[in-house]
């Protein structure tokens, strides 16, 4: 193998193609949704590990503040996240691809849902002065645009490589 390729692979250049084809909308009171993780090899490699996780992210902003070079206070928005892993699966059992050698891998994710709901929806169920406080910073965290989104994600381990090769599909729970 010449210096360049030794390079290339090192780096996952070149390597291995992984795309990921699941549904793009599941029911989440399924319990379970299935997909394909497709490979293809551009060129000769050891796969140490092939790994897929459905996951939940949560998004919002947040008005934060900082001192500038004269010591006024000014706000900025920040951009947050907090993701929760709601299922995976993964196969420990290493094989080898030869180069245009493609290699389909079915899975099965099965899953439990989380309450997405944020603290606001909580005390609002508590009822009382809680409902009143949470009907405040429910309406505060629509002005703070919070969403949800949910996205499954795929990963090769190769052998050698600093960059393994991965896919991430966005999808709709209904």
């Amino acid at each position: 193998m010449s210096f360049l390729n030794k390079i290339k692979q090192g780096l996952g250049l070149g390597t291995l193609e992984a795309k990921l084809n699941v549904p793009g909308q599941i029911a989440g009171n399924s319990g379970q949704f299935e997909g394909d993780f497709i490979l293809t090899a551009k060129s000769g490699q050891q796969i140490k590990e092939v790994w897929v996780k459905f996951e939940m992210v949560r998004h919002w902003d947040e008005n934060k503040y900082r001192r500038d070079s004269n010591g006024h206070q000014e706000s900025y928005t920040s951009h947050e996240s907090q993701t929760f892993e709601l299922g995976n699966y993964i196969d420990k059992t290493p094989f080898e691809m030869k180069a245009s050698e493609v290699k389909t891998i079915h899975f099965a994710i099965p899953f439990q849902m989380i309450n997405p709901q944020s603290s606001a929806d909580a005390a609002i169920a508590q009822g009382g002065v809680s409902a009143v406080l949470g009907t405040i910073t429910k309406l505060a965290s629509s002005l703070r645009n919070e969403r949800v989104d949910y996205r499954v994600e795929g990963k090769v381990d190769l052998k050698d490589v600093a960059f393994d090769p991965r896919d991430s599909k966005d999808i709709f729970v209904v």
